[in-house]
């Protein structure tokens, strides 16, 4: 995980429709088509706005959609997905290095596995704000392809973004449609000895899969004093509290 935070870092900012983005979507396309994924790119418009003093043009984000070769279109199934973009101005090795190096080590492990857990990988773009259009575009736009009958083969969706600092890992919802949800992964924490702390979060990808009316929930989100700046690097980070989400989230998978 930490040759994976160190490669996306070393991009640098990644900023939804910058060239930057695409060079680490490239490289994150690559890795999980190594591990067996079949992966589909879904291109998401992403409107012009500004993140502090930076004018940002409209453009052309993507998606990475990425499951096994054995997973049925009927078979039901959880979603994983991590962001990964950067405001325009920080290297993102929390937000969110941290968390797509945890989904491509869930993604080995799902690709190792006797069982192979019936699980849909998904890496968003454009999960950063644009002031005053939003944020979340890349799983909006994911999420409004989902008809009543794919909504039925999800049983959650988790987002893993910003896992990487401090010793005790949020577990958040958006709103009571995810109580249940959220309850389940906490148990699943206690029987891995993860420590957790339960919370809710306006904040991550995990809001657009409650606006199709799937449970969901984001581990991860803790408050550093890096977050959003050009010191959000290698440096502080915690690789045991990653490997923390990871051991959460297979336990949940499983």
């Amino acid at each position: 995980m930490a040759a994976t935070i160190k490669a996306l870092t070393r991009i640098g900012p990644r900023e939804a429709t910058s060239t930057a983005y695409a060079t680490a979507a490239d490289y994150t396309e690559a890795r999980l088509r190594a591990l067996g994924y079949q992966v589909r790119r879904q291109s998401v418009p992403v409107p012009a706005g500004t993140w502090q003093s930076f004018r940002l043009r409209a453009g052309t984000t993507t998606n990475l959609v990425a499951a096994l070769p054995t997973l049925s279109s009927t078979q039901p199934r959880l979603l994983v997905g991590a962001h990964l973009d950067t405001v325009p101005d920080s290297p993102g090795a929390n937000d969110n290095a941290s968390g797509v190096a945890a989904l491509l080590e869930l993604a080995r492990l799902a690709a190792a596995s006797r069982s192979q857990p019936a699980i849909v990988f998904i890496v968003f773009g454009g999960e950063e704000p644009r002031r005053p259009r939003g944020s979340h575009f890349g799983s909006k736009a994911y999420a409004a392809t989902l008809d009543d009958t794919a909504r039925r083969t999800y049983r959650g969706m988790i987002s893993l973004d910003a896992v990487g600092t401090g010793s005790i890992l949020p577990v958040c919802r958006g709103r009571r449609l995810s109580d249940r949800f959220s309850a389940a992964v906490v148990r699943r924490a206690k029987e891995v000895a993860v420590s957790v702390t339960e919370c809710t979060s306006r904040a991550s990808d995990h809001l657009s899969f409650e606006d199709v009316d799937l449970p969901a929930v984001v581990i991860g989100g803790r408050p550093y004093s890096q977050y959003h700046t050009i010191r959000d690097r290698p440096s502080v980070l915690r690789l045991e509290t990653i490997a923390a989400a990871v051991r959460l989230t297979w336990a949940v998978m499983r």
